[in-house]
């Protein structure tokens, strides 16, 4: 049987042949791939999409984020950065764009107190996202200041206790911390 993201890629496709000036179906379509992880796809269906935005800032944003996270994985990282700055630059509250691009940041370790600052918004925005706390306590961990991480690391935890990538972050603050 097909997965849903698969059905779902397949259906975009289709109807951006029958509607290639409908926004939405771009955005769709860059979602669909990334979880495919087919990232190659992603970032020529949001760069589109993009082209057909104008005018609608929430699309707008979800594209330009989807764009980041496709960047991301096919490690582009100055592409990746660079979308997260301009959907930011529509929206710089936007709790999904300030996390991921901290994120992004912190497995580069790089600019980690502007990653701190982004992250901090994003919690602020939703206190309770384990995956808002996830990072913020990552990047904690990058900055070597375990003690806090392990905080942050242990309420994402608790939220997400079957997160692998969460057990794996806290293993590392307990590995380094000494």
């Amino acid at each position: 049987f097909p997965s849903h993201d698969n059905q779902l890629q397949s259906d975009c496709e289709k109807a951006i042949e029958y509607f290639p000036m409908e926004v939405l179906f771009f955005a769709y379509h860059s979602i669909a791939s990334i979880q495919l992880k087919e990232y190659e796809k992603a970032v020529k269906s949001a760069a589109k999409g993009i082209e057909l935005a104008e005018g609608n800032d929430e699309v707008l944003i979800q594209l330009y984020s989807n764009l980041g996270d496709a960047n991301h994985y096919l490690q582009n990282d100055s592409a990746c950065y660079a979308a997260y700055e301009k959907a930011l630059a529509i929206d710089k509250n936007n709790s999904y764009a300030l996390n991921n691009y901290a994120y992004f940041l912190s497995l580069g370790k790089t600019q980690l107190e502007k990653a701190e600052e982004m992250s901090k918004r994003s919690l602020d925005l939703d206190p309770g996202n384990s995956s808002y706390l996830d990072t913020y306590g990552w990047i904690l961990f990058q900055q070597k200041r375990y003690g806090l991480a392990k905080e942050y690391i242990e309420k994402s935890l608790a939220a997400s206790p079957n997160s692998a990538e969460v057990v794996e972050h806290m293993g590392d603050v307990y590995r380094d911390w000494e």
